[in-house]
């Protein structure tokens, strides 16, 4: 009798109690579906933080600890390191800040960005004095032809981030013919970056489901056998994801991180179900019976299956150990897929190929009799003997040397594009074109470096009395 802690044994005990296999996880399909759809918004950000302790963090924190930081374009005070704000540019290719059309346009937004709820103050070369006011000269650019306001959101980055949507079309809602009026900032470019991941997930899921269903009716030239790696895919995503939602509750993972589960999920369970549904099929064309079929397939199979999955999971804990939001939000997804693919495997796989039996060979009707298991042996024969693959494995075992050479130039030459790879964190230079990078290119050519981007640097020397303070911040532009 095949032990139960086998993968055969596993695969013959989900044979035999298909419903209650199939019930299990309908049940932890529902339950995850319940946890994403009430615990995933919440449990995820668009922000890149480091979980361990740089210098950078404890800046942040002792300016948050000890001081309030004053932002010299806003003027607004808050005790957080990095105050939440946009930069709007109104630009015109054919008239300056100095036509009285572009200021009535300028003050225009800057009345109607100041009623928006939740908007601490919007600034405009008009409230320094003119255009051709000394204060007036960082909000223009030396050609005259575009200007800055710089908003400054009130609360915190939630508060923000739930008033964003009104913010933009109050933007969107002054543009003029002949000026452009655009925003930039960090709320603009998490909502660009969330909306390319939303839409390449929606892409993914429209293109490469069907491609992959395809694909696989191709390879088993039938419908339900081919729906069933799609069907482990789905399942496997939709777990992971719910597993996501429910431990984004202890610490913040990355949006990022669903992009992953769906990237891997679809891979994996593809692959993993094809392996078992394939084999068991072959099997059951040698003449075995249907649950001495399932046993040998999660014998065989399934067990490659374990241990692929075994090394992936060991492969990806490596990402968890780069000390960043995103890295590990990407590896726990990873892992997290991964390791419910190959439960499914081990489980599910089984108990549905009990409960379809030969009706996974839909719509053809196979008969597997003697007459089949005989014509298989034929066909092992050939195909391990007089077959392609199996004249090609003895030519390359004649000579291993020359073989072995080859493929080692033709790796390396494959790889040789490694050596001209660009690497670089991705920003919004990196972005398709849109309105934040318009803006983005109009801040960077027309307007000082740093406005995006300023670095604090922050002078410490212990706890001091009121009598005697110490320490300080600098607020620095770079390019």
């Amino acid at each position: 009798m095949t032990s139960l802690l086998s993968t055969g044994g596993l695969a013959r005990m989900s044979a035999r109690r298909p419903w209650t296999v199939v019930g299990a996880w309908v049940l932890t399909l529902v339950l995850s579906g319940f946890a994403a759809a009430f615990l995933l918004g919440g449990a995820l950000t668009s922000e890149i933080t480091f979980t361990n302790d740089p210098e950078s963090v404890r800046g942040f924190d002792l300016i948050d600890e000890r001081m309030t930081v004053t932002d010299p374009e806003t003027g607004q005070t808050s005790m957080n390191a990095e105050p939440i704000t946009e930069t709007v540019i109104v630009r015109s290719e054919t008239t300056t800040v100095d036509d009285p059309a572009f200021q009535t346009l300028v003050q225009g937004t800057v009345d109607a960005i100041r009623a928006v709820p939740g908007i601490a103050g919007a600034q405009s070369f008009l409230d320094a004095g003119g255009a051709s006011a000394p204060g007036a000269a960082g909000l223009i650019s030396p050609d005259r032809h575009a200007t800055l306001i710089p908003v400054a959101f009130a609360g915190d980055l939630e508060e923000a981030e739930s008033r964003f949507h009104g913010y933009m079309e109050t933007v969107a809602s002054q543009r003029a013919d002949g000026f452009q009026v655009l925003t930039v900032g960090t709320l603009s470019v998490d909502e660009e970056f969330n909306a390319i991941a939303e839409s390449d997930l929606q892409a993914a899921e429209a293109v490469g489901l069907p491609v992959a269903l395809l694909i696989l009716v191709v390879v088993f030239g039938a419908l339900v056998a081919a729906g069933i790696p799609i069907a482990l895919a789905l399942m496997s995503i939709a777990v992971a994801v719910g597993l996501t939602a429910l431990i984004g509750q202890i610490f913040e993972l990355s949006f990022f991180v669903v992009n992953m589960i769906t990237m891997i999920g679809l891979a994996v369970g593809i692959d993993y179900a094809l392996f078992i549904v394939e084999r068991y099929r072959e099997e059951r064309r040698r003449g075995a019976a249907k649950h001495d079929a399932i046993e040998t397939a999660g014998a065989t199979a399934s067990k490659a299956v374990l241990f692929s999955g075994i090394t992936v999971v060991l492969a990806l804990t490596g990402m968890l150990l780069i000390p960043t939001t995103i890295f590990l939000s990407l590896g726990l997804g990873a892992i997290l897929v991964v390791i419910v693919a190959v439960l499914a495997t081990l489980t599910l796989i089984p108990a549905m190929l009990s409960l379809l039996g030969d009706r996974i060979d839909w719509p053809r009707r196979r008969r597997y009799d003697a007459a089949t298991a005989a014509a298989q042996a034929v066909a092992d024969h050939e195909t391990y003997h007089g077959g392609f693959w199996g004249r090609t494995t003895r030519v390359v075992m004649a000579r291993p040397a020359l073989f072995a050479t080859l493929a080692v130039v033709l790796l390396g030459g494959l790889s040789l594009p490694y050596f001209g790879l660009e690497r670089g964190q991705a920003g919004i230079a990196t972005l398709p074109n849109s309105d934040v990078k318009t803006a983005f290119t109009i801040l960077q050519r027309d307007f000082a470096a740093g406005r995006l981007n300023p670095v604090e640097i922050v002078v410490n020397c212990g706890q001091r009395s009121a009598e005697q303070p110490c320490g300080g911040v600098s607020r620095s532009a770079v390019d």
